[in-house]
């Protein structure tokens, strides 16, 4: 059987739509030791935001083991927004820019339930509207744990590797980001 005809008859029409969104800070200092005079602040902060579509390429369910499987590709855009800022002396000399950033991503999420647990794996690509052909990525595996109807206990690992090389404010400005973490939550579905 030819793969393209499983597929169609087969596998369901099914198309979601999500947004999420997740950021961070970071800052440091350095200091005269002789006085613990702050002498030099900076800080880093980011917002990304996804929003993207999927469609289900594959569905099997298992009702008497309680166990399904699913797993759909997806498509959308990734928004980046950075924050870097510096001071010195808290006076003398001050800077802080904005890129922003707007990238398609393609991926693929895979979903594996048992009883109360949820396992998800969710990979992508992103970066094909950038001029200077850098790539950015995220996989994210997460496992849910059921509570009741609709809330879920959600912990696993995101690695998320974002690159900007772009003109800004008329010169190159390379950023490289690299965000690895372990997840903790509560999740609700509606």
């Amino acid at each position: 059987m030819k793969f393209s005809t499983w597929l169609k008859f087969h596998t369901p029409l099914i198309v979601f739509f999500q947004f999420d969104g997740f950021g961070g800070s970071a800052g440091t200092a350095i200091k005269f030791n002789y006085n613990n005079k702050e002498i030099v602040s900076a800080g880093y902060s980011v917002f990304i935001g996804h929003f993207y579509t999927e469609y289900s390429i594959y569905q099997n369910r298992n009702y008497k083991k309680v166990q399904k499987a699913n797993n759909h590709l997806y498509t959308g855009l990734r928004y980046i927004n950075t924050t870097i800022g510096a001071e010195l002396s808290r006076k003398e000399i001050k800077f802080e820019i904005n890129p922003k950033k707007l990238e398609l991503l393609f991926g693929i999420n895979a979903n594996y339930i048992f009883k109360k647990w949820k396992f998800n794996l969710k990979t992508d690509i992103g970066g094909f509207t950038s001029k200077s052909n850098v790539f950015s990525y995220k996989i994210q595996l997460l496992a849910y744990y059921t509570l009741g109807k609709s809330t879920a206990v959600r912990f696993g690992w995101t690695d998320l590797d974002l690159k900007h090389d772009d003109i800004f404010q008329n010169n190159r400005l390379i950023i490289h980001t690299h965000l690895s973490e372990p997840n903790l939550g509560i999740a609700f579905d509606f």
